[in-house]
């Protein structure tokens, strides 16, 4: 049976191409912007809110902006969203940033004193921070020590580390 056969450097290019593939997490690969990959886990979010979105808070995701790939992101403004990512740094209005989609991250919670492990989180309305929801779309895995909770935030409230689940719980 006959072989197809390239040029040395089309064999160099898609060897390079095959090697970058089979190194990302399962196989899937996500070009950004800047032509670097990004795991599955991980989105690139375009704040359309008129606020910064602060680091770690959670984004609600909109629809896929068709120039790059990037998904829109603003405040949640009701509650039992689910379509929500935690962003990875702070993303200035109008600009772009990462979140993540997927994993076990720190999350910005109300009500941080009461909050115990092996409890799920959702939004909350006109916020960027997580509260208790049993049908929320995060476990709470820890918390975040005292001594590493980032100056400035609100009374009351606090970094807890949690898993986004790909499955969201079934309602009875």
């Amino acid at each position: 049976m006959p072989g197809v056969l390239f040029d040395k450097d089309s064999a160099k290019r898609i060897a390079h191409v095959v090697r970058t593939v089979e190194r990302t997490p399962t196989g899937l690969l996500r070009i950004r912007r800047n032509r670097q990959a990004t795991p599955a886990s991980t989105v690139g979010i375009y704040n359309m809110d008129a606020q910064t979105i602060p680091a770690y808070g959670l984004v609600w995701l909109g629809a896929w902006r068709a120039n790059n790939g990037d998904m829109q992101g603003k405040r949640c403004e009701y509650g039992g969203v689910t379509e929500v990512a935690i962003a990875a740094g702070p993303i200035p209005v109008g600009a772009v940033g990462t979140g993540w989609r997927l994993g076990v991250h720190p999350v910005i919670v109300t009500g941080y004193a009461a909050i115990s492990t092996k409890v799920r989180l959702g939004v909350t309305p006109a916020s960027w921070y997580a509260r208790v929801n049993p049908i929320g779309p995060m476990m709470v895995v820890g918390h975040v020590p005292a001594i590493d909770q980032p100056a400035g935030l609100p009374a009351g409230t606090g970094l807890i580390m949690v898993r986004f689940d790909r499955f969201r719980p079934e309602c009875l």
